[in-house]
């Protein structure tokens, strides 16, 4: 798994969105480790992480984040999930309680119910082509989502996707499989 470590002090753990990378958090990185240790991950399959050779549910991304945390001799640690990270961060705060001191969640997504689940999924392979491999952006498209779009970030951001090819799917898949919900109402640690 490839992260970036910065910092020292209680150990914050950072999940980026889905077909990005530890980039994703560059400018929050610095700051954060003014008085912390940032670990920013690579989620299996995505940026500079290996590609697993079988699919992965959310259940196994927030084993293998655990798995970074023993590696690294955190026993505790804060997370930090942006959108299919922050679904990562809730599964792995609902499954192991006691490995969470806090988490911040940034556009959660929570769908309910059937409909919910099929106009994301529709949504989501909208931007994938027929190899489930995600369509590059433009600069326009990146304008709906972004503040401060920009030629470099629009490289940067299909670069992630090139990155994480099919994972992008795979990815988006196990987190429209996940029940976020019942596994938020599971959760002890302050969110």
């Amino acid at each position: 798994m490839h992260f970036q470590a910065l910092g020292q002090g209680a150990p914050i753990v950072l999940l980026h969105s889905n077909a990005s990378s530890v980039w994703s958090w560059s400018r929050v990185i610095g700051p954060l480790a003014k008085s912390n240790a940032i670990y920013a991950l690579d989620t299996m399959g995505q940026g500079d992480s290996g590609k697993p050779s079988r699919e992965y549910r959310v259940k196994d991304y927030a084993a293998s984040v655990v798995d970074f945390m023993t590696a690294a001799g955190l026993g505790r640690a804060s997370l930090i999930g942006n959108s299919v990270g922050a679904i990562i961060a809730v599964q792995l705060a609902a499954e192991y309680p006691d490995r969470i001191r806090r988490l911040v969640l940034v556009g959660c997504p929570c769908r309910e119910t059937e409909e919910e689940h099929r106009l994301a999924m529709a949504a989501t392979r909208a931007r994938l082509d027929k190899n489930c491999v995600p369509i590059p952006r433009t600069l326009e498209d990146l304008r709906q989502h972004y503040v401060n779009v920009s030629p470099e970030l629009l490289a940067r951001v299909n670069e992630d996707q090139a990155k994480a090819g099919v994972w992008a799917w795979k990815s988006s898949a196990a987190s429209h499989d996940c029940d976020i919900v019942s596994a938020l109402r599971r959760i002890k640690a302050k969110t």
